[in-house]
């Protein structure tokens, strides 16, 4: 039934959609860990940024800010309200791309599900028609017991 409510007609098709979700997951999933890690950087530089402006004159605090200072590319320090407007647009680039990756994940176990549950068909059917074939006697062995 779920395999016909979904257009899939034979095993290989739904081994080919499973595989093709994995793809387009990993794919999603990449794409948010790269947004999440450039929001983690904007966000240490933007903490550095306040705790030097607070803080200039703690030589640890200086010295932890100039560290992440460093990590910017070019030497020069974007504005905060760059910063913070960076951020939110990962925020809303990000939102999109996180519930399509979970609605993936939910689609994919269940067509996962379905998979397991068609190969485990087959088997059943592959042993019946093994069973079938020693059950019933071939025609040599017929003619020799009406001997």
């Amino acid at each position: 039934m779920f395999l016909e409510e979904h257009g899939i007609s034979s095993y290989e098709e739904l081994v080919k959609k499973t595989d093709s979700m994995d793809e387009e997951i990993e794919e999603l999933n990449n794409r948010i860990k790269a947004r999440n890690q450039k929001m983690a950087d904007n966000k240490e530089l933007q903490n550095a940024i306040i705790a030097y402006s607070k803080n200039g004159d703690d030589p640890e605090i200086r010295k932890k800010a100039k560290e992440v200072f460093n990590k910017v590319p070019g030497g020069k320090l974007p504005k905060m309200a760059d910063l913070r407007r960076e951020y939110g647009e990962l925020i809303e680039t990000n939102r999109p791309d996180f519930q399509q990756y979970v609605q993936l994940r939910k689609e994919r176990k269940n067509y996962l599900i379905a998979r397991k549950n068609l190969e485990l068909l087959l088997l059943r059917e592959e042993a019946e028609k093994e069973e079938n074939a020693k059950v019933q006697p071939s025609k040599s062995s017929r003619s020799e017991t009406s001997l």
